[in-house]
């Protein structure tokens, strides 16, 4: 396959909206990462699918979502966790393979981005790396009606507090809080490292997948922003067209797509959710931290 943007010096109009130059330089970057990443997949026998965004624009577009700047991935959870080994071996410099083990930012997925380009989201913060990346989101079990799944997810959702919302959780215990896990057992999780206590979160996440009818992305979903989606529907794979390359997708799309974005078929022109993250494609994410903090020190 070709992985190379059409006319990528050219700016152009896609659905009545301009897409420069620079922002196919951005892609075009992306399209490098998700390459190494198709390799190392394929090498390993790890199933991944286009999802979020990038499903929305293979689908609608054979491509970028022309308003869109990054690529998503999802893997259901074994895999995700077979792809978290291969890839910490895999992926060398430029590349860079972030995720709370990693790099010093905690977060529910993993990101794998190059260090000669920049998508700086934190520019007074130099605790972690800031080049163009891809999502690899893992697919967990979610609540699907029963009330085991609701109890397995409330123990999810307090490990993930153990993590994220110490301090609250911890004034929640010393008030009486009724909780699934005892108040024991959350003290001796709050005393580990903060990356032993997600590694717990991940273990758990692991040991109960397979055991509902529905999968998402469960920190989306302690956040009020997942949706329930169907197992079967990431059953199969499919390839979809995109930027003339085939990208896999799960074979139910339209379902996935009408759950996330309703009707999914009209474009609704507007911003990425990056829309203040600093992009560039070909100056390195140090050199332009360094020249943004000079700048404002100036001020």
């Amino acid at each position: 396959m070709d992985w190379v943007i059409k006319d990528l010096y050219k700016d152009e109009i896609r659905s009545n909206f301009l897409v420069t130059a620079d922002r196919k330089k951005v892609w075009q970057a992306e399209l490098n990462i998700l390459r190494e990443l198709d390799r190392i997949c394929c090498k390993h026998g790890i199933r991944y699918f286009a999802d979020y965004g990038t499903l929305l624009g293979a689908v609608r577009h054979q491509g970028f979502v022309p308003w869109d700047d990054d690529i998503d991935i999802v893997m259901l959870r074994p895999e995700y966790e077979r792809f978290k080994q291969v890839a910490a071996i895999e992926i060398r410099e430029p590349l860079f393979f972030q995720n709370t083990y990693t790099d010093g930012f905690v977060t529910g997925f993993s990101k794998i981005r190059d260090s000669r380009t920049s998508a700086i989201e934190f520019p007074d913060y130099d605790g972690m790396h800031q080049g163009i990346f891809v999502d690899v989101f893992p697919l967990d079990d979610v609540p699907d009606g029963s009330v085991r799944q609701n109890n397995i997810f409330q123990i999810k959702l307090e490990i993930w507090r153990t993590i994220m919302d110490e301090s609250n959780l911890q004034h929640d215990l010393a008030n009486g809080a009724v909780t699934r896990l005892s108040g024991d057992l959350l003290h001796r999780l709050l005393a580990l490292p903060r990356q032993q206590r997600f590694a717990e979160f991940e273990k758990f996440c692991s040991n109960h997948f397979g055991t509902s009818e529905m999968i998402d992305l469960v920190t989306s979903s302690f956040c009020g922003r997942g949706v329930q989606l169907s197992r079967e529907y990431y059953a199969d794979v499919v390839y979809l067209p995109f930027e003339g390359i085939q990208i896999p997708a799960p074979k139910l799309y339209h379902e996935v797509l009408s759950i996330r974005y309703g009707d999914y078929e009209k474009p609704v022109r507007g911003g990425s959710e990056h829309e203040d993250i600093i992009l560039s494609a070909d100056i390195p994410y140090r050199e332009l931290m360094v020249a943004y903090q000079k700048d404002s020190s100036l001020e």
